[in-house]
């Protein structure tokens, strides 16, 4: 199978059933779910829902737009995954699109999020996306300092009902594509 997308470290490859276990294992950690659901574990059910999902939009955007497991090329361990896809509130839009993952904590602190998502941003424009665009809990600093490091910016705060702690205050990042009359970055 042909990798989506390699960075000097890391491939990324579609989502198998055999990825499940490790999903599964990457959601039971409760400092990877902190700032998304307060910590809880995902249950196998909830996973194998979500790679129903994920492989859906594979079919959809054939191939070009989705979520990927990330894979560290040297290893060949299993890191976490990669999105990068149409906003959820309008799927046939390819011009706004999001970009998102959720990597073990081994991972964590050694620029693997930076290394992807600027690669993933040049994947963006290279499909002729006008902005991409990502959010994270404002209190999840780190997520906060990749968004920066690859040029986003801070678009917007507000409440998002996703979250499950009581305080839902969100950080909205995004970056417009180079070229683009009136786009300052």
């Amino acid at each position: 199978m042909k990798p989506y997308l390699l960075t000097d470290r890391v491939c990324l490859r579609s989502w198998r059933e055999s990825d499940l276990p490790d999903l599964v294992d990457l959601d039971a950690d409760p400092e990877v779910m902190r700032y998304i659901n307060g910590g809880h574990p995902t249950s196998l059910e909830a996973v194998r829902a979500s790679l129903l999902v994920i492989q859906g939009y594979e079919k959809r955007y054939e191939g070009t737009l989705g979520n990927w497991i990330a894979i560290d090329r040297a290893s060949d361990e299993f890191m976490g995954w990669f999105v990068l896809r149409p906003d959820k509130v309008n799927l046939e839009d390819r011009t706004r699109l999001e970009l998102g993952y959720r990597l073990r904590r081994k991972f964590w602190g050694r620029g693997v999020a930076t290394e992807v998502s600027r690669a993933l941003l040049a994947k963006a424009w290279e499909l002729g996306a006008k902005e991409v665009f990502a959010r994270t809990h404002h209190t999840n600093r780190a997520s906060a300092r990749v968004m920066e490091k690859i040029g986003m910016h801070l678009e917007a705060r507000y409440l998002d009902p996703i979250f499950v702690q009581d305080d839902k205050m969100t950080l909205l990042y995004s970056i417009r594509s180079r070229g683009l009359e009136g786009d300052v970055g």
